[in-house]
Parts: C-alpha cells; sequence; structure tokens
C-alpha cells in the first residue's frame, strides 16, 4: 500500500495520473481513519507486482524491474515498481 498526501486537488489528480500510467491502482481508503480520508490518498499495485522505494541506481529510467535489494523481495518473480520518491513527491 502507497500512501500519498497532496498538497492540493490538482497535486491529486497528477498523482494519480502518473502512478495509474505506470500500472499502480487507485484504492478506497475507508480503512483510514475518518479524521486522514481527506487528506491521504491509497494506492496499491497489480496481483503480480511489488512496491519497492528505491532510486534506479542503473539509470535505466525504468520505474518498474528487479529490486536492487534481496529485502525487498529481490528473489520473488513479478513486477517490481521501483518508485524513486523524491519523483513522486506532491
Amino acid at each position: 500500500m502507497l500512501l500519498v498526501a497532496p498538497r492540493c486537488d490538482d497535486k491529486a489528480k497528477q498523482v494519480t495520473a502518473i502512478l495509474a500510467d505506470i500500472g499502480i491502482e487507485s484504492w478506497n481508503n475507508d480503512f483510514m481513519p475518518i479524521a486522514l480520508r481527506h487528506k491521504l490518498l491509497a494506492f496499491t499495485h497489480p496481483e503480480d507486482a511489488i512496491f519497492c522505494f528505491e532510486t534506479d541506481s542503473k539509470g535505466s529510467g525504468n520505474t518498474t524491474g528487479q529490486s536492487n535489494y534481496a529485502s525487498n523481495y529481490g528473489g520473488i518473480n513479478g513486477r517490481h515498481y521501483r518508485l524513486d520518491l523524491p519523483a513522486f513527491i506532491c
């Protein structure tokens, strides 16, 4: 689960579109405390994928690929989303 706190509605739309373009899906926020539901967006990866929050150390420019670290499920098959967090800060 990826939680994002956008600064405004425009940023919320922007980050939702960016993530959707690479296959990351919006998720409902009914699991959050009521006070946070209007502040946070929730996203999830497709069933065959895993989030790995790390930079693209090989400079490929791709947002998906095998994790650089075994501790980030590097040995598991499927899509791995390498999200460079500064690129997604709203």
